[in-house]
């Protein structure tokens, strides 16, 4: 059983839209079919981690980190499997992740490539790297796939788009639900499902969803209509154990990644990180950019909404002459001929008549742009 705490949550979108790679595995071709186990009617993975302490924000009340933030809740239990002991995770271990990854802004990030960059680079956590071995995609709409994929390795990272009904919902103490009226998207979330329970008002089992410090219950209807991605981890080991009995088939996955290592990429990349400040009343043009896939590129507003008076090409131009001051978090998405997606989350500001402007998401010191941030932990200068 799972009691919803009643929150304020100040919901950041962190998650950009989610991409294609024609490389990336898929969980059930490093399966064996003939070993695999029953999925009980209810499951708490925590059960197998007695003592585990996991109720840490990880700053995703104040920056759009969910991604980082979601790959320490995850790495918690990793490490608590492999040293039985808990490991110290700090606000500063993730953040610093964040905007490493971002290059310095609070843009977000896309899950596929974050996951990339764990298995290639790692997670500094305590002066110490962190690796994963793999990564799979894994079927969202098979709840059955899901859930297996909880039970095998430690639980399933998913993004979603979170609609305005579920922040109002979680500051409730309420259960994720499909209403009628949800409010509209309020951008990309990047969380991880652990658990699948009953939950007590409604009379229905539903997954289990760790975000924002607390465990969310949410119903699989509510599931299927806004998950949008899911992933399974293979964690870094020393050694592999691989028996004839095991559901993991560890030959078939280093195939699969000595495979993948050697096959090219040709994923599309936005490359725009800022946009420049706007003007009430002045005529305004900025052009997004994207590299890679297959001319020709068509962009579209994935959530969020313009500034008034502006309006985006489908060439990716934020155009016209802006009628109200303010700044708005904008996700974009990008899509080519082929079909291959992916998005950036920028800030669009609008300033006053006789205001200067300057450089979305940065601001410039000494002819130098330094990332600013309420955090003291962060602050990056680029030339």
């Amino acid at each position: 059983m799972v009691t919803n705490e009643i929150r304020h949550i100040h919901f950041i979108p962190g998650k950009t839209p989610p991409t294609t790679d024609s490389r990336t595995l898929k969980m059930k071709m490093i399966l064996r079919a003939g070993n695999l186990p029953t999925v009980p009617q209810t499951f708490d993975l925590d059960t197998a981690y007695p003592g585990l302490t996991d109720v840490q924000i990880f700053l995703n009340n104040r920056y759009g980190d969910c991604v980082t933030a979601q790959h320490a809740h995850q790495e918690y239990r990793f490490e608590f499997f492999e040293q039985r002991k808990q490991i110290a995770i700090t606000d500063n271990d993730v953040g610093t992740e964040y905007f490493k990854e971002t290059g310095g802004g609070d843009t977000g990030l896309n899950m596929l490539q974050s996951l990339k960059i764990w298995r290639q680079t790692g997670f500094p956590i305590g002066g110490q790297i962190y690796k994963i071995h793999a990564y799979a995609s894994i079927d969202w709409t098979n709840h059955n796939e899901v859930m297996l994929g909880c039970m095998l390795f430690n639980g399933v990272c998913f993004g979603m788009q979170v609609p305005q009904s579920a922040v109002n919902q979680t500051n409730q103490g309420l259960p994720w639900t499909v209403v009628s009226n949800d409010g509209g998207n309020a951008g990309g979330h990047a969380v991880y499902m652990l658990k699948w329970l009953k939950i007590v008002s409604i009379n229905e089992i539903g997954p289990v969803i760790l975000t924002w410090g607390l465990y969310q219950q949410a119903t699989w209807a509510f599931w299927d209509k806004y998950v949008d991605e899911a992933y399974v981890i293979i964690d870094e080991r020393d050694s592999w154990v691989d028996q004839a009995s095991d559901p993991l088939d560890i030959p078939a996955l280093e195939a699969y990644l000595a495979q993948i290592g050697s096959a090219p990429s040709n994923a599309i990349t936005v490359t725009t990180t800022t946009v420049p400040a706007g003007t009430v009343g002045k005529t305004y043009s900025a052009q997004l950019n994207a590299t890679g896939g297959t001319l020709p590129y068509v962009w579209s507003i994935y959530s969020g909404t313009l500034n008034p008076g502006l309006l985006l090409s489908q060439g990716g131009v934020i155009k016209g002459k802006p009628t109200k001051a303010g700044t708005k978090k904008v996700t974009f998405l990008v899509a080519d001929r082929a079909g291959s997606q992916s998005g950036i989350i920028l800030n669009v500001t609008v300033k006053k008549k006789g205001m200067a402007s300057g450089i979305i998401n940065g601001r410039l010191f000494g002819g130098k742009q330094k990332w600013i941030s309420h955090y003291s932990g962060f602050s990056e200068q680029h030339s």
